[in-house]
């Protein structure tokens, strides 16, 4: 036996390939046209409005972008107009954010738990942020140390 190539030898007086005799496995090689069809649609960017307190907590637990994005959405919304001739809202965007990281942290508690969440965790998510930000409207203490 006259070994020519590592993958290849001589037996016999005949040229034998290692994959002909069972020894080894040869695997196809992937195009890299396959592997990097195109980045962009794999990329996965949280929006520059998203803040980074809280694109960190919920990314440590959500890796989809849509999905932060969502959450951060419901704690926008239920932040209400108080003053409409001057499109003054209740609370300020330091105050959103740590309204937003408790209330992500009750909601995470809470899939731990095994809360059924009958309209979904968006809508669950919804509530808890209402009720803290009921609560903490009134509750001076928050409402003077954030503004």
């Amino acid at each position: 036996m006259k070994v020519i190539h590592p993958f290849f030898f001589i037996y016999k007086g005949k040229s034998v390939q290692l994959v002909d005799l069972g020894m080894i496995r040869q695997v196809p090689m992937k195009r890299k046209k396959d592997t990097l069809e195109n980045p962009l649609k794999q990329a996965n960017f949280v929006a520059h409005w998203v803040p980074g307190p809280f694109n960190n907590l919920v990314s440590s637990f959500y890796e989809k972008a849509e999905t932060i994005r969502e959450f951060w959405k419901v704690i926008k919304q239920c932040n209400r107009v108080v003053d409409y001739s001057t499109n003054k809202r209740a609370f300020t965007r330091a105050q959103e954010i740590e309204i937003g990281t408790k209330a992500f942290k009750e909601f995470v508690m809470k899939v731990k738990s095994g809360v059924n969440m009958r309209k979904g965790p968006f809508a669950y998510f919804n509530g808890i942020v209402n009720k803290l930000m009921n609560d903490l409207y009134f509750d001076a203490d928050f409402m003077d140390n954030l503004n």
